[in-house]
């Protein structure tokens, strides 16, 4: 059993660590990230960050409450705050589109922060150390909330996908390579609940922040899956073109003669010699 539990630990880390380059290829495949929605990076940010510290307070500290936290679950938070910290730096880099981080975005992200850290501050002000249930600890909340932004983080890119008719843009290998993580991640869940035996009650000593975390992913994949597949499937690789390969017509951006000339290739140069020789 024990050897079942590293095994599927390790799956899942690779799986679910392996699905986030497939959205940094997106974006530089197409040299955009128009097909991101931004609600949805900004809040992967705050969520991975709450996770991070969720894991590592629950591994290495002592009583905080964060129940079956492994060294996979270590790798995986550190590793997928930082693929997604460089996913934002592309969205710095390349062209948006029409995808922006909206007002409510902003403010939900505002408001979780606030309240992540006014509860803590509070926990210790009031000495609550002894007076709560260990699942209403700090480091609890914080896993808490890292399950709540996935609920909200997801519709966005699910509303994003609906509004362009495709899931150009939008990675498929994350969406499979994320089920995958889910399914091993639940798995390693039941096989540590089956070592410790089944006399005590299942919820108990149970990661309840990963169970969940697993759940929602497996959900919104299985609604992503639905967009690509059935939904959209024409459109899911021919939505959008590379940005800087994308037409534009004169009509939408006027430019002088200096600028055409400024930009002309050796190809065009070729032509307009030509064309002018003939006249």
């Amino acid at each position: 059993v024990h050897g079942g539990i590293e095994i599927s630990g390790w799956i899942y880390v690779i799986a679910w660590s392996l699905s986030f380059y497939g959205q940094v290829y997106e974006n530089w495949k197409y040299k955009s990230v128009e097909g991101l929605s931004l609600d949805y990076l900004l809040l992967n940010v705050s969520g991975f960050t709450f996770y991070s510290i969720y894991v590592l307070f629950g591994y290495y500290a002592e009583d905080t409450g964060a129940n079956q936290v492994t060294m996979q679950d270590i790798v995986f938070a550190l590793h997928a705050l930082l693929i997604t910290l460089i996913t934002c730096c592309q969205c710095c880099y390349y062209p948006r589109g029409e995808s922006h981080v909206t007002k409510f975005a902003i403010i939900l992200t505002l408001l979780l922060w606030i309240g992540g850290m006014g509860y803590w501050e509070s926990f210790k002000y009031f000495n609550l150390q002894n007076k709560v249930s260990e699942s209403l600890q700090p480091i609890p909340v914080l896993g808490y909330m890292k399950v709540l932004i996935s609920i909200i983080k997801y519709v966005p890119q699910v509303y994003w996908n609906w509004h362009r008719k495709g899931t150009a843009g939008w990675s498929i290998f994350f969406t499979l390579n994320d089920m995958i993580g889910s399914i091993f991640s639940v798995a390693q869940l039941f096989l540590v609940k089956y070592e410790d035996g089944f006399d005590k009650p299942f919820s108990e000593d149970l990661n309840l922040s990963k169970l969940l975390l697993s759940i929602v992913s497996l959900f919104f994949d299985l609604v992503f899956l639905i967009q690509h597949y059935i939904i959209y499937p024409k459109s899911g690789n021919t939505l959008i073109l590379p940005y800087h390969l994308k037409p534009t017509m004169a009509s939408d951006i006027p430019v002088s003669y200096t600028h055409l000339r400024a930009h002309e290739t050796p190809e065009h140069l070729v032509c307009r010699l030509l064309l002018e020789k003939k006249k």
